[in-house]
């Protein structure tokens, strides 16, 4: 119950952070590169319908891609997958990332490294936010430990 609150908060703020990295550092760096493939005699001017499809796309593929250290702190809090096992698969998340990066995102490298190197940084940050949390729960497991083996007088009920 204690982690339900600051995870749909976090998930929340990372999502709108996914959305902003799109809308400010992807978007002007994507259309700059392929617009530098189309000869000068010719106006590459998308149309609407595509130009929105790509943006949805790329504002759910980086929202959902922001949510990664949720979904490791969830795998580690309950107990589904240690961090240890977490930091050794750590080679095959990054190969995962630029797989899924290069499937969701518009076929240019820069919109693929775009989504695949931050999702990389944010698994790091997830083990580190999952360690933090785990010590946090274990130490609450250990205080409820200590206050169920003491006398009622001991944990102030008085009887």
């Amino acid at each position: 119950k204690r982690l339900a609150l600051p995870l749909i908060v976090a998930g929340s703020l990372l999502a709108y952070a996914g959305i902003a990295f799109v809308q400010f550092l992807v978007l002007d760096r994507m259309f700059a590169f392929i617009q530098k493939f189309a000869p000068e005699t010719v106006a590459a001017t998308p149309d609407v319908a595509s130009y929105v499809q790509t943006l949805l796309s790329l504002y759910l593929a980086f929202a959902m891609a922001f949510q990664v250290p949720i979904v490791v702190i969830l795998l580690v809090r309950f107990g589904i997958v240690s961090i240890e096992k977490l930091r050794s698969f750590r080679r095959f998340f990054i190969v995962i990332a630029f797989v899924i990066a290069a499937i969701v995102t518009p076929p240019d490298v820069l919109s693929q490294l775009a989504l695949a190197i931050p999702m990389c940084l944010l698994y790091e940050a997830g083990l580190l936010a999952a360690r933090w949390v785990l010590k946090d729960a274990l130490a609450t497991k250990a205080d409820a430990g200590a206050n169920s083996n003491a006398t009622p007088a001991e944990n102030g009920s008085g009887e």
